[in-house]
């Protein structure tokens, strides 16, 4: 099993985008930088958590935005995509973001992980699901970035980038991971 490579970096939530664009390019330079993660010419799909306006569970917009803007110099084809709570609305979840502007300004592009299409991907090693329906852009896409806020929740002992990565799941397979062992769900999904 590979070693995972983490990188902090202090910045008040509230700074101006462009301190946080260069903190963000700081913490990738922690990590030895782009080209350990990716390719030119590759396409990047973001995950933010997004949700109620406001909610501090969501992901910062100016760093899904500086995240998206330092991919897309670097060359790649930005897609910033999320399926919010089933009981949102995506439109205007992404609407209260301004994910629509943060991704033009960004040269990126915005897609629906709720309505996009889904496939049906094998989970080796499974330990709940054989298989999860995923969203296509994120079976397709050659770097998946979790931009997740790190938190706990109620229902798991903590979540980080993990849990995140639910948005990536077609709404009706999202009501399995509750039905049966949520937490051993969430691991298998990662290992796709």
């Amino acid at each position: 099993m590979a070693k995972s490579r983490v990188a902090l970096v202090k910045v008040h939530p509230q700074a101006v985008p462009s301190t946080i664009l260069n903190k963000v390019r700081e913490t990738i330079n922690l990590l030895g930088g782009l080209e350990n993660f990716c390719r030119k010419n590759d396409t990047v799909l973001l995950k933010p958590n997004i949700s109620e306006s406001g909610a501090l569970y969501c992901t910062n917009p100016s760093v899904t935005w500086a995240v998206a803007k330092t991919f897309s110099q670097y060359g790649c084809k930005v897609l910033i995509g999320e399926d919010p709570s089933i009981h949102i609305k995506e439109e205007i979840a992404y609407t209260e973001y301004s994910m629509y502007e943060l991704a033009e300004q960004a040269k990126a592009k915005v897609v629906s992980l709720r309505h996009g299409p889904h496939s049906k991907v094998r989970v080796p090693g499974a330990g709940f699901f054989s298989e999860i329906q995923l969203s296509s852009f994120a079976i397709e896409a050659d770097l998946v970035v979790s931009l997740a806020v790190m938190k706990s929740a109620n229902i798991t002992t903590v979540t980080l980038g993990l849990k995140n990565m639910k948005g990536l799941v077609k709404p009706s397979w999202k009501r399995k991971f509750h039905s049966g062992n949520l937490n051993q769900g969430i691991v298998d999904l990662n290992k796709i």
